[in-house]
């Protein structure tokens, strides 16, 4: 439901933005003098789309007409237009079973009118579908097996929609550094071939991150350069929602004068739309205003009004949100039974719809009320679910980390092999030039010897020229193992960084008198990864083949160094740093001071010298 409002379909790769009456009166003009009904259903599906952000309901009103003219003439491809667009309609509406129908609908019409690229773009609204749905696996799988089609036509506007819709995975999964650089590549894309609507969107998609991780003046600047699109454009829909967002911020940064300017103005447009969803939103967020200058009286007043409003459209989250809400601001205003029943009804809530940062919350609130009533033990009991689904998230939450490292590992791995491959075939297609080029010559007979000094420069020419990609090749594939060895050791250290911080919660939790038996086993889990020989195994496979006979020619050259020591040494080699070097070995920055000074001794190396330059050297 968050993006629900807020996500337009892919459904076009021209959208016209605004009312131009001129426009109008002429389409309209032609609608009632053609005699062609293709002309007239193709006129009135362009009269529907100056509709489509202002007016949905005349939108709807307009693609239905030309629907039904298509129908009449078996314009099928008309017919497909206009069923990806009546698709869009359901969606703002949040019809999501009507707009899964008009969507199969369009890709009926599109395969009879044998268009299977826009068949491949609809599958984008399909894979939005299962999404939203909660087949997220099925949507990215379906994601994967279309982006080769944009590639292959090069159709860069339906590449950058499929990445948005990866943007949406990945940011409900917690990888917010891969959704970041997903929706940064499709806002480039965006803005290449001028799509406005969608340049907003991943502004505010990007800003939504920059929030999440409390980096509030980058999410602003995200937020009212996609204000200026959404002005200019007159996408109503779209400024209501990042009006919305900026109070937001403004109440984050207590700036609230500009919050409620921002929210009065969305709260004005999305009134003015009939945006049901956006309204219920902005007037919860302005109790939170309130609430933060202590008026709690006028935030309970929002909180309730908005509370009606999202039971009406049954919005789950809102209510939550809006229950949660009244408990702390009851609190506040010591009136604890109050804020105790409000507080139920969000844990109820959030419970069912899995909203666990939601539950946290009022867990914690309802302790507060249950302390101030006098009933401790119940208090006491609340706090530990609060502190049990901390340690959940707390747990769930770095698990994502090493998986986001290595997704991020995986698919960098994949770019360079593509670059080698690619390398490769440059060096068979010269080749092959060569060789034809020479069958060519030796069946010329008397031409041979005729040509042969020609052939000769030629050939000289071309042995210089193959040397040149074999050297390329050569030093493509230093780069990519270079390359690969890097990542593998920045991805080693930052995930024993991970496992570190996990084993350390786990000792503390572990501490509690009532601690599950669990944590003992987890500490042992996590050392156990920590201590296993085959991540060096494998560091060492990439090193040595960037490195060639390093080892060897360090234990020539200093006789007494160890195993141990040719581990840090190699380290060293790669300019890493004293914590990427501490966090790899496992073991405390004191450790790493101490072990380089046992280096230096045995390789008798003074002070002033660096041991990082010698190292390198070798």
């Amino acid at each position: 439901m968050k993006y629900r409002c807020l996500f337009i379909l892919f459904l076009t790769t021209n959208i016209l933005f605004g009312q131009d009456q001129k426009k109008l009166d002429s389409m309209l003009t032609i609608v009632k003098t053609t005699k062609v009904d293709s002309t007239k259903a193709a006129t009135l599906l362009e009269v529907a789309k100056l509709y489509r952000h202002n007016d949905p309901d005349q939108f709807l009103a307009y693609l239905k007409k030309s629907l039904e003219i298509s129908e009449k003439t078996k314009d099928y491809l008309n017919q497909g237009n206009a069923y990806s667009y009546i698709t869009a309609y359901y969606n703002i509406k949040g019809k999501l079973d009507s707009a899964r129908y008009s969507v199969n609908e369009s890709i009926k019409y599109y395969a009879l009118a044998k268009d299977t690229l826009r068949i491949m773009k609809q599958k984008i609204n399909v894979a939005y579908f299962d999404y939203y749905s909660g087949k997220r696996e099925k949507a990215i799988k379906l994601l994967d097996s279309i982006e080769p089609v944009f590639m292959k036509y090069k159709d860069e506007a339906n590449l950058a929609n499929v990445y948005t819709i990866k943007y949406l995975y990945y940011e409900a999964m917690g990888y917010d550094n891969i959704a970041l650089e997903l929706i940064q590549k499709a806002l480039k894309i965006y803005k290449k071939v001028e799509d406005k609507a969608r340049i907003a969107q991943s502004l505010t998609m990007i800003a939504k991150i920059y929030k999440e991780q409390k980096k509030y003046h980058e999410a602003l600047e995200s937020y009212k350069e996609s204000l200026e699109v959404c002005k200019e454009t007159n996408n109503k829909t779209l400024e209501a929602q990042t009006q919305k967002f900026m109070g937001d911020i403004y109440t984050s940064l207590q700036d609230f004068d500009k919050a409620r300017d921002h929210l009065m103005e969305s709260l004005k447009l999305s009134k003015e739309l009939n945006f049901t969803f956006n309204t219920a939103n902005t007037i919860s967020l302005l109790g939170v205003l309130e609430a933060k200058q202590e008026n709690y009286d006028e935030a309970i007043s929002f909180y309730n009004e908005s509370l009606a409003i999202a039971k009406s459209m049954n919005n789950t989250d809102q209510l939550a949100v809006n229950h949660r809400n009244l408990g702390v601001a009851y609190n506040k205003q010591k009136k604890y039974k109050k804020a105790l029943y409000h507080l139920d009804k969000a844990i109820t809530i959030s419970k069912n719809s899995k909203s666990f940062d939601l539950l946290i919350g009022s867990y914690h609130e309802k302790s507060y009320s249950q302390e101030n009533l006098g009933d401790y033990k119940q208090a006491l009991s609340s706090l530990h679910d609060n502190v049990k689904l901390y340690d959940s998230i707390f747990t769930v939450k770095n698990q994502q980390k090493v998986e986001e490292l290595t997704i991020i590992y995986e698919t960098e791995k994949k770019e360079q092999q593509i670059t080698q491959q690619q390398t490769e075939i440059s060096l068979l297609e010269e080749q092959k030039k060569v060789d034809s080029l020479q069958k060519t010559m030796l069946g010329g007979g008397l031409a041979l010897s005729i040509l042969l000094i020609g052939f000769g420069i030629y050939g000289f020419h071309e042995r210089i020229r193959r040397n040149k990609i074999e050297k390329e090749k050569i030093e493509s594939d230093l780069e990519f193992k270079t390359k690969e060895l890097t990542t593998h050791a920045l991805h080693l250290a930052k995930k024993n960084e991970v496992l570190n911080d996990l084993k350390e919660k786990a000792k503390v939790l572990k501490a509690d008198a009532d601690a599950d038996p669990g944590y003992q086993m987890l500490i042992q889990t996590i050392n156990f990864d920590l201590q296993d020989d085959n991540n060096w195994e494998n560091f060492s496979k990439y090193f040595e083949e960037v490195h060639k006979d390093f080892n060897a020619n360090a234990q020539e050259k200093y006789p007494s160094i160890t195993s141990n020591d040719l581990r840090l040494m190699a380290l060293l080699k790669m300019n890493l740093s004293s914590k990427e070097i501490a966090n790899i070995l496992n073991i405390s920055s004191d450790g790493i001071k101490k072990a380089r000074q046992r280096l230096r001794k045995k390789m008798g190396i003074d002070s002033n010298e660096s041991l990082e330059a010698v190292v390198i050297a070798i």
